[in-house]
């Protein structure tokens, strides 16, 4: 009785040791650095081409949905609202800028794997090839009145085998919030 007991108190003892060292750890490699805000916009706008004046005074903008997806359309609007810098209308005669969001083509390319077995002075073997996509995401910035496109930014899988469609919007619209 008295050993469980003690066994009791020694695993709630490491349990809050455990806890103790895992919350500040968790903190300490967040991906949130512990600057001010400004700070961190200012580090983030050098070095960086700086946004056409027109795109700087928009005060409402049209989004045009050309992806293919919907789960993309309505993912990036989910971002621009969030962000709240411009009034996203529904019509596009009311609007400053457009925006319009596209998929590029797939490229197609091959990615080819192959096992092999020797015995002696035979070898036998067997392959598969797999056709690969290389799929970037657009976001144009159209001028409303004339159309003149004013800014483009872009996302790719980067070496990833999948990402998300919040996570391709993100990319997409803080690539501008970093430059406004």
């Amino acid at each position: 009785m008295r050993r469980e007991r003690m066994l009791k108190v020694v695993l709630v003892v490491v349990g809050l040791l455990f806890t103790a060292g895992v919350v500040p750890m968790t903190m300490f490699f967040s991906r949130e650095p512990a600057v001010p805000m400004s700070f961190r916009i200012r580090v983030r706008r050098e070095g960086l081409a700086p946004l056409p004046d027109k795109v700087k005074s928009a005060k409402t903008a049209f989004l045009v949905n050309d992806s293919g997806s919907t789960k993309l359309g309505d993912a990036v609007y989910r971002e621009l609202k969030a962000w709240n810098h411009w009034d996203v209308v529904t019509d596009r005669t009311k609007a400053d800028l457009v925006l319009v969001l596209t998929q590029r083509e797939s490229v197609e390319g091959m990615v080819a794997t192959s096992s092999a077995t020797a015995v002696g002075q035979k070898a036998t073997g067997s392959g598969v090839g797999v056709p690969m996509k290389s799929q970037y995401w657009f976001l144009h910035m159209l001028d409303a009145k004339n159309g003149d496109r004013l800014w483009t930014t872009d996302t790719a899988m980067g070496g990833k085998l999948w990402r998300t469609w919040n996570s391709i919007a993100k990319s997409l619209v803080s690539d501008i919030r970093r430059r406004l």
